[in-house]
């Protein structure tokens, strides 16, 4: 997840470690860079859509000649500026009304609370019930001592943007459709996740778990190659 400094040698070459073309001007071997300079452009600038809880696809190498792009040229041409069209935007409601209308619910629960107390009835405070008087504050993630690579992107908080985290309205499923998939899913779990398994898990626990695994798969082959012989071959 985080590059090595200069003089340090890092766990993986990215370079190097997956390179399956060998002209990097036709076919881009690089997850964080581009030939043209154009994804480091896109990482370097400000954007609006950083502050969204959904991902910023615009800083995400998935264009043209990149590494989780679909088409090695471009194909079409994107007319609507995002980026710009929230630059410019104007709020039709202030932060004031925003703020007013997320304390409604609030406001009711603390109404219906307190004529439960007016009548004498016993009341059960339950620490959803806390949270939700406090309209469910979010603690910030601890403070990252290292750089973070750009295929991870962080929300206001401080935590990854995922699908748990993420508005229901900015998921953006087509968007994943259009990027060469097998990069992304090959990178999120052999690269990222199974290399932090790797350095992070203990290696006792992690090849009693493989052994186990293996032992189950091999019990549930075992049982179902069992029972289709005691069905078909012995008895018919």
């Amino acid at each position: 997840m985080a590059t090595a400094n200069p003089g340090e040698t890092a766990t993986i070459d990215p370079d190097q470690a997956w390179n399956v073309g060998s002209n990097a001007e036709y076919k881009s071997i690089s997850w964080y860079s581009s030939s043209d300079g154009s994804f480091e452009r896109k990482v370097a600038t400000e954007s609006p859509l950083d502050s969204f809880s959904g991902l910023n696809y615009q800083k995400i190498a998935n264009g043209p000649n990149e590494y989780y792009g679909f088409n090695e040229a471009p194909l079409f041409k994107y007319e609507f500026d995002e980026d710009a069209y929230y630059r410019n935007l104007v709020p039709t409601k202030t932060d004031e009304e925003v703020q007013a209308e997320l304390n409604e619910p609030v406001e009711k629960m603390e109404a219906k609370l307190q004529e439960f107390l007016d009548k004498g009835e016993e009341v059960v405070w339950t620490p959803t019930l806390a949270a939700m008087a406090q309209n469910c504050p979010i603690k910030p993630a601890r403070v990252i001592e290292y750089e973070i690579s750009p295929y991870f992107q962080l929300n206001k908080n401080g935590y990854r943007k995922n699908w748990a985290n993420t508005a229901i309205c900015e998921y953006r499923p087509l968007l994943r459709l259009q990027s060469n998939w097998y990069n992304v899913s090959g990178d999120f779990l052999f690269r990222f996740q199974m290399m932090r398994w790797n350095l992070t898990s203990k290696a006792k626990m992690r090849y009693w778990k493989m052994v186990m695994t293996g032992g189950f798969a091999g019990l549930c082959i075992d049982h179902i190659y069992a029972r289709q012989y005691k069905r078909k071959l012995k008895w018919h």
